[in-house]
C-alpha cells in the first residue's frame, strides 16, 4: 500500500478513508438500485438501474472489510482492556484454590524424606553438584544436567 502519511499510520489512515468512501458510495448505489426496483412495481416499465445493486453491495462489503482492517488495532486494544482483568482475576482465584493442594503435596514430599523440586536455578545447580559429589550421577550426567539448567535461564 502507499504511504501517504508514512508507514503504518499512513496505511491505517488509507484503509479507514478508503473504507468509508467505499461504504458511502456502495450505500448510494444500493439505495438507487432499490428505489428503482421498487418504483418499477407502480409503473409498467422494468427497472433500469437495478444493476446499481450489483455495484453497491460489493462496494459496501469491500469497504467494510477495509474498515475492519483499519480499526483492528483499536478494537483489539479495547477487547484486551475488557478481558485481561477478568483473566487475571480467574488466574488468581485458581492459584488460591490450588494453594492447599500444593501445600499438601509439599508436606507429603517432606514426609517421605524427599525435598520438593526447586525452580530456583542456583538451588537446582547445587542439587546436581550434590548428586555428583554423593556419587549418584556420573560426571557426564552432571555436565548434561548443568547445561540443561543453564539453557533454561
Amino acid at each position: 500500500m502507499g504511504e501517504p502519511g508514512g508507514g503504518h499510520d499512513g496505511n491505517r489512515a488509507l484503509l479507514r478513508g478508503l473504507g468509508f468512501v467505499l461504504v458511502a458510495v456502495g450505500g448510494i448505489f444500493s439505495l438507487v438500485g432499490f428505489v428503482n426496483f421498487f418504483s418499477a412495481f407502480g409503473s409498467m416499465h422494468p427497472p433500469t438501474l437495478f444493476w446499481c445493486l450489483f455495484v453497491g453491495f460489493p462496494a459496501i462489503g469491500f469497504g467494510s472489510m477495509l474498515l475492519k482492517m483499519g480499526y483492528l488495532g483499536a478494537v483489539s486494544r479495547y477487547v484486551a482492556e475488557e478481558t485481561v482483568p477478568v483473566v487475571r482475576d480467574s488466574v488468581v482465584d485458581v492459584a488460591e484454590g490450588l494453594r492447599p493442594a500444593i501445600r499438601d503435596i509439599a508436606a507429603d514430599l517432606r514426609g517421605t524424606g524427599r525435598e520438593p523440586v526447586s525452580i530456583d536455578p542456583a538451588a537446582r545447580l547445587a542439587r546436581v553438584d550434590k548428586l555428583r559429589a554423593d556419587g549418584l550421577i556420573s560426571d557426564a550426567e552432571h555436565a548434561e544436567q548443568r547445561a540443561r539448567i543453564l539453557r533454561e535461564l
